[in-house]
């Protein structure tokens, strides 16, 4: 991964915030472009609990992660996936 998009990414997490970057510039534009497959967007809404469980399934297939406490980071990502999901429980 581009180390300046990973900057992006561990700003946003940290910051938990909208953020907003400008596309015309050409830097900008191409960290984005060449880690576009780390990112997913949709117009559709869904429940929070079905997003969980697909970065389970991903968190699971990488072999780097495991001798992370993947309980201790669903918990949290769990909380926050919740707070940030609408009264239907969707994002």
């Amino acid at each position: 991964m581009d180390s300046n998009l990973q900057e992006q990414i561990k700003n946003s997490l940290i910051r938990f915030a909208p953020r907003l970057l400008d596309i015309n510039d050409t830097d900008t534009k191409n960290y984005l472009l060449n880690g576009k497959e780390y990112f997913f967007a949709s117009k559709d809404l869904i429940k929070y609990e079905k997003l969980v469980d697909a970065i389970k399934m991903d968190f699971n297939k990488q072999d780097r992660y495991n001798i992370l406490d993947s309980e201790k980071i669903f918990n949290y990502l769990d909380l926050i996936l919740e707070s940030i999901s609408d009264s239907n429980g969707k994002i």
